[in-house]
């Protein structure tokens, strides 16, 4: 829910002030998070079910998308704020882009910590199968 309300914001200041998304360089970076962003929290909602056990990687990839997200913000810009930005903008972006990457660490943090989920098999029915009654010998 965050994400989207980030990609809100950056939708926003992509379509103002002329509503073409592509007019500038700022304008088309807007766009390119609210697209990036949109998928992957879709990979998010449905890593479950595509990814298994690795549904954690979702994660890990919106993680890494965010500090991007933040690390272009400060390195392209030198400043908080891109010129002719509205100021609070940026840091409500920001704010909500730490905040998605600390509601999602906990779920990457479960998924690196768990045991494996490999189980092996008995020794016994290794390669053939064991009837119930059977009589196992070594």
């Amino acid at each position: 829910m965050l994400t989207l309300v980030d990609v809100a914001v950056h939708l926003r200041r992509s379509l103002v002030p002329d509503g073409n998304p592509f007019g500038s360089p700022l304008h088309q970076q807007f766009f390119l998070y609210c697209v990036g962003a949109c998928l992957l929290v879709v990979a998010l909602l449905g890593a479950p079910r595509w990814l298994g056990p690795r549904a954690w990687w979702a994660s890990a990839a919106l993680i890494i998308w965010e500090l991007g997200a933040i690390g272009v913000w400060f390195v392209a810009y030198h400043a908080p704020n891109p010129p002719g930005l509205v100021p609070d903008e940026g840091y409500v972006s920001k704010i909500l882009e730490v905040l998605v990457i600390l509601a999602l660490l906990p779920t990457l943090r479960e998924a690196l910590a768990a045991p494996s989920q490999v189980r092996e098999l008995p020794a016994s029915s290794q390669g053939r199968e064991v009837s119930p009654g059977a009589v196992r010998r070594p």
